[in-house]
């Protein structure tokens, strides 16, 4: 970041020092009258040095302390008023250093050129404002870039691991149907074959949906209701299943092989058995969550095989949404609540509206910003002019002076009221402008 010092302050200086000796060839005839050409020439040639070692000096000390980005409004007011103060104090040492050390003259003669030195003050102002406010824009457009990439990056990183806990249902669901095969076909060989059928119709479905990221609940319950025959060919009536849900729910979406993982960790960590079946009961509360409920009866089993089932639901679902899953347990029962997620159709049109949104307020907000800064360069033009205007056809009024605060005061209020909300809204912009490029599946 350091290295970058050198390289922005150079390119101030190279930028200040061509647009003040313009401005200073034709200033400072009009302010000493009578100087020679040559003088005047080299006197450009000085002033203009002075002016743009002092306002860089200012400029590479506000870029290391006060950045912009970090308190924008602070570093707008801190600029305006660290260049009135160093241009106020190189102009009057300037004209001291002319006047009363090279020319002998006394300091009267500083003062006697207050109207001139209040337009050379104000001219020099201008440009060094100009110079900030083109930078800050500069600051704006790398610091969105910027977090743009990095959001990108975690993006990937959540996809990636997304993908890495969906890959897991593929050999948690082999392994275990292939143990329960396994005891099948040593306790109910005449089951095997059915069951055999059963597996490959769900292992079907396992592929069907691997690639996705939501899933109807009318789907899932349907592979659920098949798997759950596989189940009761192995437990038989050891085991009780029953669902209840509403109608309407069966349009909304969960995450892939939820309740197939869940009915697993419900039959891995109870015992069943005739004399104490197992009851699960998968049902919804409200709209909010699908529920798979068990009664407590915990097993003993190796604490170091925890699986992966539950934690892999409550993994993806993390990345999904912002809503958790739920866990409830006492000695009498277990519950598991996992969100249930609106239409994707509606999510989608939703998602589609809120950038549509965003990208009409990111839109007015730059219009905000042109339309200042286009206010900015025509007042450092215009008002220099009228003072030119005013000192050639009216030197002894000043009308020009009325424009110019009058001006200035409204384009002051513009400045805070436009930067003021581009601190608070840039943010906002960097993360609706994220939901363009995102590839993750956005959160419900």
């Amino acid at each position: 970041m350091n290295r970058s010092y050198p390289n922005k302050t150079l390119s101030f200086s190279l930028f200040f020092l061509s647009i003040s000796s313009i401005f200073l060839y034709y200033m400072l005839p009009n302010l000493f009258l009578g100087i020679p050409h040559s003088e005047s020439f080299y006197l450009t040639a000085i002033y203009s040095v002075g002016y743009t070692f002092a306002n860089a000096l200012l400029y590479n000390f506000l870029d290391k302390k006060h950045p912009w980005g970090a308190r924008t409004l602070f570093r707008f007011l801190l600029s305006l008023i660290g260049i009135i103060l160093v241009n106020t104090f190189i102009t009057y040492a300037l004209h001291f250093s002319y006047l009363v050390l090279y020319k002998g003259g006394s300091a009267e003669d500083i003062f006697n050129l207050n109207r001139f030195n209040l337009l050379c003050i104000w001219g020099i102002t201008i440009i060094a404002l100009f110079y900030h406010g083109f930078d800050y824009l500069k600051s704006l457009k790398h610091r969105v870039e910027r977090k743009l990439s990095q959001q990108k990056i975690i993006a990937h990183s959540a996809d990636a691991r997304y993908q890495s806990l969906k890959n897991q249902l593929d050999p948690h669901f082999l392994f275990n149907s292939l143990n329960v095969l396994s005891s099948l076909v040593e306790e109910n060989p005449s089951q095997a074959q059915n069951f055999i059928h059963l597996l490959s119709k769900t292992y079907r479905y396992i592929l069907e949906q691997k690639d996705k990221d939501l899933i109807s609940v009318g789907d899932e319950l349907s592979f659920a209701e098949t798997y759950c025959q596989l189940l009761k060919m192995r437990f038989e009536e050891s085991i009780s299943l029953s669902f209840e849900l509403e109608e309407g729910l069966k349009n909304h979406l969960i995450a892939p092989l939820s309740l197939q993982l869940l009915l697993e960790n419900a039959i891995k960590h109870n015992y069943a058995s005739v004399q104490s079946p197992l009851h699960i009961k998968i049902y919804s509360e409200s709209d909010n969550f699908l529920v798979v409920e068990n009664n407590f009866q915990p097993r003993k089993t190796n604490a170091s095989k925890t699986g992966i089932g539950l934690q892999n639901i409550i993994q993806r679902y993390a990345i999904l949404t912002d809503k958790p899953v739920q866990i409830e347990r006492n000695t009498q029962h277990f519950k598991v609540k996992i969100p249930i997620l609106t239409l994707k159709n509606k999510i989608m049109d939703k998602n589609f509206e809120t950038k549509d949104q965003a990208r009409r307020k990111a839109e007015r907000k730059a219009a905000a910003l042109t339309d200042f800064y286009g206010n900015l360069i025509s007042y450092a033009l215009i008002i220099p002019t009228l003072f030119l205007i005013n000192w050639l056809t009216l030197p002894k009024y000043w009308w020009a002076v009325w424009p110019a605060i009058g001006w200035g005061l409204g384009l002051a209020i513009h400045a805070v009221k436009t930067l003021y909300i581009t601190s608070n809204w840039e943010e906002k912009q960097v993360q609706k402008f994220l939901k363009e490029d995102e590839k993750l599946h956005p959160k419900h």
